[in-house]
């Protein structure tokens, strides 16, 4: 700041419009530095922002991973099923050949009845 109050002798006294300037610059001063002080505090939250948006980045990163750690057990669990069903498979036939192999017996459990009933 600039001392302008008359101190040696050899300085004149301010115009009265050389003081309304330095007013007008005291004033501009103020509001320079409260506008920097909002910008500051703007700069700040907007500092906050940011972590809480990388805090919601990390936590939704830890989230996504666990899912697929789940997906991956899942996986895992319907193959080993599909591996079982396909072992079963191999052991009786399929569905239909199953389906086939009990007809035969009921036909045949049948024809034995109706031998049996007429050598009776």
């Amino acid at each position: 700041q600039i001392d302008v109050s008359a101190g040696d002798s050899g300085e004149r006294e301010m115009t009265e419009e050389e003081r309304q300037v330095i007013a007008r610059f005291k004033e501009n001063d103020k509001k320079i530095e409260a506008i920097l002080i909002e910008v500051i505090d703007n700069i700040d939250a907007l500092a906050q922002r940011v972590k809480n948006i990388d805090k919601g980045i990390s936590e939704f990163k830890k989230a996504q991973e666990q899912a697929h750690a789940k997906a991956d057990k899942t996986r895992a669990r319907i193959e080993e099923s599909n591996a079982k069903i396909k072992d079963i498979t191999k052991k009786i036939g399929t569905p239909t050949k199953v389906c086939c192999y009990v007809v035969a017996i009921i036909v045949i459990l049948i024809c034995g009845y109706v031998i049996y009933s007429v050598f009776k």
